[in-house]
C-alpha cells in the first residue's frame, strides 16, 4: 500500500474542508456535449468527472465511481492533483462488487498520485455495504458521477455557495472534439435519461437550497 496517498475518512474530513476553505463557488465538468474549458478564478474550485481532467489544467478534485475510468486518464494529470473522491466499493462496468474497494484504486495510482483519497459510502450500496468510519454524502441522490460531485461539494465544503456545471445532461452542441474524446459519451443522453438526470439534480438543489446551473 502506498504511503504517499492519504486516506480521508470521517475523522479527518476537516483536512479537506480546510484545504478548500478559500473557495466560494465551484465548477463541475461533466462529459456531456456542453463541456467547455474555462479559465479559473481564485475563488473557484474545479471538480472534474472522469476523463474531463484530461482537458482541465488546474483540477482540485477528481470524482470517479468506476475503476476502469482511471485507465482513460493521462497519468501526468495525477501529478499535481490534490484530491480524488471515490466510493469505498468502486464500481466496475457500472456494477457493485463487494470484493472491489478503494484499495484497488490505491494500487492503480500508487506510482503517480500522492494526494488525498476521499472515500465515501455510495448511497445505493447501503445497507448491503456501509462503513461507519467513512463519510456518506448527505442528500443520498445517486444517478451519475456529476450528482456525486455536487452532493459532496455542498455537503462537505459548506463555504461554497453555488455550482456551475459544464457538460451535464444538456444535449445541444457543436463540441464534437470533446464528445469523440470521452469514452461512450459521443451522443450525450436521450430525452428520458436527461429528464431523470435533471430531476435528480433538482433534488440536490432543493436539499441544500443552493443553486446549480447548467452551462
Amino acid at each position: 500500500m502506498s504511503e504517499n496517498i492519504k486516506i480521508i475518512k470521517k475523522d479527518n474530513i476537516n483536512v479537506i474542508q480546510e484545504l478548500f476553505s478559500k473557495f466560494k463557488k465551484a465548477v463541475v465538468f461533466g462529459k456531456g456535449p456542453t463541456f467547455k474549458v474555462i479559465e479559473k478564478d481564485e475563488d473557484t474550485l474545479f471538480c472534474c468527472v472522469n476523463e474531463t481532467i484530461n482537458y482541465i489544467d488546474d483540477c482540485d478534485i477528481l470524482v470517479i465511481n468506476d475503476i476502469e475510468k482511471f485507465s482513460n486518464i493521462i497519468p501526468s494529470k495525477f501529478t499535481n492533483l490534490k484530491c480524488i473522491l471515490t466510493p469505498y466499493h468502486i464500481h466496475k462496468n457500472a456494477k457493485f462488487d463487494k470484493n472491489l474497494t478503494y484499495n484497488d484504486v490505491i494500487m492503480k495510482l500508487k506510482d503517480y498520485f500522492n494526494g488525498y483519497l476521499i472515500v465515501h459510502n455510495l448511497a445505493i450500496h447501503i445497507p448491503k455495504a456501509n462503513y461507519d468510519d467513512f463519510i456518506t454524502l448527505p442528500s443520498k441522490v445517486v444517478r451519475s458521477t456529476c450528482h456525486t460531485s455536487c452532493d459532496f461539494i455542498f455537503g462537505f465544503l459548506t463555504n461554497i455557495v453555488c455550482i456551475d456545471t459544464y457538460g451535464f445532461g444538456i444535449s445541444n452542441s457543436d463540441n464534437e472534439f470533446y464528445n469523440e474524446s470521452f469514452k461512450n459519451n459521443k451522443a450525450g443522453c436521450n430525452a428520458k435519461r436527461l429528464r431523470i438526470l435533471i430531476t435528480c439534480m433538482n433534488s440536490i438543489k432543493q436539499y441544500y437550497n443552493k443553486p446549480i446551473t447548467y452551462k
